[in-house]
């Protein structure tokens, strides 16, 4: 169910190139990462809903078309992180809630705004291999609040060489050969040194 929901692995959009990738575990869990290129910019999303079981995928799915919905409609990325958020209440309770985070890229001004809800700021990574954790306001996880909520989101201005990274929980949280989680630290040595600086090479690498 959750790969037929996912986009092509790697595209080509105005101003750049997106790659993504999702690992199958030995349960089923409710990450995903979806974009689409529409004519106000692209949108990309990377999602993670607590739990697991058919309970955490499907809750996942009602995430995912959300945020389709209010794309398709013409929403901005603000009234879309609403309409997730009011939606994963609605339909998770008290026991299930996801963490992502929701993002817009306009090419003809090289800007991208997020935001984020439980998941990890974006890394930034300049073409001299430095890299930094994007700083802004988080927000709670998505569903958790039981009042509606109203989001902001935060903006940055990408020059050409920069990648601009996002994950789900489970890529820092994995859990290394020497039983240590991997971490942002485990990310940064992933890409570093990388001669190919596609999309889809830095997607492989981590």
């Amino acid at each position: 169910m959750q790969l037929n929901l996912l986009p092509p692995r790697s595209a080509q959009v105005a101003g750049g190139e997106l790659a993504g990738s999702l690992l199958p575990g030995y349960e089923v869990g409710g990450d995903w990462f979806d974009y689409a290129e529409n004519g106000d910019g692209t949108w990309i999303a990377v999602a993670d809903t607590v739990g697991e079981g058919i309970s955490a995928a499907a809750l996942g799915s009602v995430a995912l078309g959300a945020l389709r919905a209010a794309r398709r409609s013409g929403g901005t990325l603000e009234q879309a992180v609403a309409l997730m958020d009011e939606t994963v209440h609605e339909f998770g309770g008290r026991s299930f809630y996801t963490s992502a985070v929701v993002a817009h890229w306009h090419a003809p001004t090289s800007t991208f705004g997020w935001v984020s809800c439980g998941g990890g700021a974006p890394l930034l990574w300049w073409p001299d291999g430095s890299h930094q954790q994007l700083r802004g306001r988080g927000y709670a996880p998505l569903g958790r609040s039981r009042s509606a909520r109203t989001f902001e989101r935060r903006e940055r201005r990408l020059r050409p060489g920069e990648r601009m990274i996002l994950y789900s929980g489970g890529v820092p949280g994995r859990t290394t050969a020497d039983g240590r989680p991997l971490g942002l630290e485990g990310i940064a040595r992933a890409i570093k040194g990388m001669e190919d600086r596609s999309a889809a090479a830095t997607a492989r690498a981590i």
